[in-house]
């Protein structure tokens, strides 16, 4: 139950950003509408820098920190619990940088941080 509970929120993150991705492609939404004020775009472009290098590396070696381990070795709703946290610190800067990427206009920072944000997702599969 543990288990398929994580790989569906495994994969609604990875959905959700290609469904923010299809939205602003087909036109659905209107895209660019923060790119207007350079103050505003380098703020947020500087949010999303500091999410992806801080979210990533903690998220990839969250479980090798002695407090998690243990508590993971104990308790089999800990490792469930630690597993959403690594999932919600990899889909933050995903959804968030995907985002940023539509409002900004396109904006190249935001994209390739979306894209770097992707390819964690590939090591962290659920699995028992």
């Amino acid at each position: 139950m543990n288990i398929k509970f994580l790989r569906i929120t495994y994969i609604c993150e990875l959905l959700t950003a290609a469904l923010l991705a299809v939205i602003f492609e087909t036109g659905l939404l209107e895209g660019g509408q923060l790119a207007d004020n350079p103050q505003t775009a380098y703020v947020l472009e500087i949010i999303g820098i500091v999410l992806a290098l801080v979210c990533i590396p903690l998220a990839m070696k969250l479980f090798h920190f002695e407090k998690v381990r243990q508590a993971v070795n104990t308790d089999d709703l800990a490792f469930t619990r630690w597993s959403t946290y690594r999932l919600c610190l990899l889909g933050l800067p995903l959804l968030y940088n995907t985002l940023m990427y539509y409002l900004l206009g396109f904006d190249v920072t935001c994209g390739y941080l979306a894209l770097m944000s992707v390819v964690p997702f590939i090591f962290i599969w659920p699995r028992e």
